[in-house]
C-alpha cells in the first residue's frame, strides 16, 4: 500500500504524548547543561539506530529480537518486544516523518497477528520449528507448521493492540476487527479476580501468561519467579498474579475496544466497559502504598496482597493514559515520576534501576533485578521511564501546571542522556548492564544489537538533539 504525507486516514500515533516537542525545546533546557554529545554524534546513533531497526524489521512475519545468533539467527520474534519497538518507531516517525521505516513496521506488525490463536491471544516467542531443539523437546516450544511458539505474554496482548492502533488506515480498521474481537474475548476470558493476570505452570517448568520482570528470565524457573519480590526463601503464591505493568495498559486496551464497538457490538462492548470500571476502582484500592517516601504502586498482587515493593514497573502506569488523564490521580503520577529520579532508583550516569536501592526483599540475582541490591540498568527501561515523564508534562500542560510541565520535559531529557551515556559506556545496542560489587557495570551477561535497546537509543537522540552544541 502507497501511503502518502498527507493521507488523513493514517494514525500515526504513539503512546509517548509530548507537551513540548523534543526538537522545539527552547524554554525547558537543562540550567547550565553541557552535553557530552554533539549534534554530529547525536545524529550519528539514529543513523545507525535506523540501519539496525531496519535489519530486524521481516515485514512479513515480525520484527526480530535482535541481530546475531542468540535471538537473530533462526530468526525470534518476540510480543513485547515487537509492540514495544512498534510503539517506538510510531514516535520516530512522529518526530522525523521516516515513511520507509514506518511502511517496513506496519508490515511487521500485521505479520505477527497472522500468528494469532483461534482463542485470540498472541504467542510470547516464535521461532523457526527445530525438532531438536532442547526447548521444543521438555515442551516450552509447541510446533505450529513451520514455526514453533511459546505461549503467553499477559502484557504483550494488549500492549501490541495498543500499538497496532497506531498503523491502522480506516481500511484496514474494517478488516481486522475480527482478530481484535478474539483478542477482546481472550482478554475478557482470563482476567482472573478481575484483572488481566498470569499464573504458574510448574509442571513444564514455566509461566502461563509471563509478565516482564517476574522471574530469571522471565518464564523459565518457576522457583525463582517472584522471589525477589515476595518471599526471600522463594515460596510461591498462590495463582492468579497481577503485575501493575499489566493493568495500565489493560485499561486503556478496554477503554478504545469500549468505544470502537459500542455501535456495533454493543454486548461486547459493554463487557469491556465493566471491567474497565472494575480496574479504575480496584486498582487504586488494592494496589496503592504509601510509605514514608509517598505513594506508589505495588509490584503485584499475590495471594490477594499487594507485593509492596516499588519497581520501575510504576512508570507503565503513566506510560498509557486513557484519552489525556492517568488510571491515578494526577497527584500521585506525579510523585511516581518524582521517585522514578530520586537517588534510590536514578543514576545521572546510567539511568532509572529496576528495583528501588535498598529494598529488603531483594534477594534474588537474574537479569531484571540484579544481585544483593545491585541494579541492572536497561536502556529499554530508560526508554520507558522517559515516555512516562513526556506524558506526564503533557497531561500537565493540558492542565495549565507549566512548572510541573518544565520539570517533568526536563526529567525526560535527563534520562534520555543517562541512556546514551549509558550505551557509551555498555556498548551501543547492547540489552542491559549489571552493577558489580565495585558499583562498576558488568555486561558479560548482556545481549547486543538489540531491537528496543536501539529504538531506545535514537529516541534518545532525539530527545537531545535540538540541545546539543
Amino acid at each position: 500500500m502507497n501511503r502518502t504525507e498527507g493521507d488523513p486516514s493514517i494514525r500515526r500515533t504513539s503512546n509517548s504524548q509530548r507537551g513540548v516537542s523534543p526538537l522545539e525545546f527552547h524554554e525547558n533546557r537543562f540550567e547550565d547543561q553541557e552535553l557530552p554529545f554533539s549534534s554530529e554524534q547525536l545524529a550519528e546513533i539514529i543513523k545507525t539506530g535506523r540501519r539496525v531497526l531496519t535489519s530486524v524489521i521481516d515485514p512479513v512475519h515480525g520484527m526480530k529480537a535482535a541481530l546475531g545468533e542468540r535471538w537473530g539467527n533462526p530468526p525470534h520474534f518476540f510480543l513485547r518486544d515487537s509492540a514495544e519497538v512498534g510503539d517506538d518507531i510510531a514516535e520516530i516517525y512522529q518526530l522525523t516523518h521516516d515513511v520507509d521505516l514506518f511502511e517496513l513496521t506496519h508490515g511487521s506488525i500485521f505479520g505477527f497477528w497472522e500468528f494469532q490463536y483461534e482463542e485470540g491471544d498472541l504467542p510470547h516467542e516464535v521461532t523457526r520449528f527445530d525438532p531438536d531443539n532442547p526447548l521444543y523437546q521438555r515442551g516450552f516450544f509447541e510446533r505450529h507448521g513451520e514455526w514453533m511458539f511459546n505461549r503467553h505474554s499477559v502484557d504483550g496482548l494488549v500492549k501490541m493492540l495498543i500499538t497496532t492502533e497506531g498503523f491502522l488506515t480506516e481500511a484496514e480498521r474494517i478488516a481486522f476487527l475480527p482478530k481484535k474481537i478474539k483478542a477482546f474475548n481472550w482478554i475478557l476470558e482470563n482476567m482472573n479476580g478481575g484483572h488481566l493476570s498470569y499464573r504458574y505452570r510448574h509442571e513444564t517448568g514455566g509461566l502461563t501468561h509471563q509478565g516482564w520482570m517476574d522471574g530469571w528470565a522471565g518464564v523459565q524457573h518457576p522457583n525463582q519467579a517472584l522471589n525477589t519480590v515476595y518471599h526471600p526463601e522463594g515460596m510461591l503464591p498462590q495463582d492468579p498474579i497481577t503485575s501493575v505493568e499489566v493493568i495500565a495498559p489493560t485499561a486503556r486496551v478496554l477503554y478504545q475496544g469500549y468505544h470502537e464497538l459500542k455501535e456495533s457490538h454493543p454486548e461486547l462492548a459493554a463487557k469491556l466497559y465493566e471491567k474497565l470500571q472494575f480496574i479504575k476502582e480496584d486498582f487504586v484500592r488494592r494496589f496503592r502504598i504509601v510509605d514514608e517516601k509517598g505513594p506508589y504502586f505495588a509490584h503485584a498482587l499475590a495471594d490477594n496482597t499487594p507485593v509492596e515493593v516499588f519497581t520501575v514497573n510504576n512508570a507503565e502506569i503513566l506510560t498509557y493514559p486513557l484519552n489525556g488523564e492517568f488510571l491515578i490521580d494526577f497527584e500521585d503520577a506525579v510523585e511516581i515520576g518524582r521517585r522514578l529520579m530520586s537517588p534510590s532508583m536514578f543514576h545521572p550516569e546510567y539511568g532509572v534501576r529496576t528495583i528501588e536501592k535498598g529494598n529488603p526483599s531483594l534477594k534474588g540475582d537474574n537479569y531484571h533485578v540484579g544481585k544483593n541490591d545491585r541494579a541492572v540498568y536497561w536502556p529499554r527501561v530508560n526508554n520507558r521511564v522517559r515516555k512516562a515523564h513526556r506524558n506526564v508534562a503533557y497531561v500537565a500542560k493540558e492542565k495549565g501546571e507549566k512548572e510541573i510541565e518544565r520539570e517533568f520535559s526536563e526529567n525526560a531529557q535527563r534520562v534520555a542522556l543517562a541512556n546514551l551515556r549509558l550505551g557509551r559506556r555498555i556498548g551501543w545496542g547492547t540489552e542491559q548492564g549489571f552493577e558489580d560489587e565495585r558499583g562498576e557495570l558488568d555486561v558479560s551477561l548482556a545481549q547486543v544489537e538489540m531491537a528496543w535497546t536501539r529504538s531506545a537509543e535514537t529516541l534518545a537522540a532525539l530527545e537531545l538533539l535540538s540541545l546539543a552544541s
